[in-house]
């Protein structure tokens, strides 16, 4: 599982993650309104359960459930989100929901993870084509000096005339 969305998971599993309720409970914001679709509150349960945001994926995160048999969750019932991330069956789930949504961040750091995600791999892409064209080069110079040993092999040392093949004196 990767990191950020490892992190993500767990931070909605315990209520620690990146939400308007959230973020304006640890006043780190002055409103609890949703980011995604202006709803008076955004909780996990309203991200989970209510957003019109993530409609299509919430469909699939209910057929996915119901293939695992797992029973739809529903806001009536007490803790729909506890008892939805204490099932193991759900976390594949949940996981797949998640990942195609931007649940448990804000807008603005998806674009920053995406932002240093195209600089590592910029940097990577720099790397390899850099590390690539030095070991062209080492055999280059693996081939040269070798031809040359070859050369100096078929030389007589003592006149620096060719040997012939035949013969092993000049």
């Amino acid at each position: 599982m990767e990191k950020p969305l490892a992190r993500r998971f767990y931070q909605l599993k315990i209520g620690h993650a990146i939400t308007a309720s959230y973020l304006h409970r640890i006043k780190r914001s002055n409103t609890e309104k949703c980011w995604w679709c202006n709803a008076a509150k955004q909780d996990i349960d309203h991200l989970f359960f209510e957003c019109r945001e993530w409609a299509r994926q919430r469909r699939r995160l209910y057929s996915d459930l119901a293939r695992e048999k797992i029973e739809r969750p529903r806001m009536s019932e007490d803790r729909p989100k506890n008892r939805l991330f204490n099932t193991p069956k759900a976390i594949k789930p949940i996981l797949d929901f998640i990942r195609t949504t931007d649940i448990g961040r804000r807008p603005i750091d998806n674009e920053e993870e995406e932002r240093q995600n195209n600089r590592i791999d910029e940097w990577d892409l720099d790397r390899l084509e850099r590390e690539e064209a030095e070991a062209e080069a080492e055999a280059e110079a693996e081939t040269e000096a070798e031809t040359e040993a070859e050369a100096e092999a078929n030389i007589c040392p003592i006149n620096r005339t060719w040997l012939c093949r035949k013969s092993v004196f000049c």
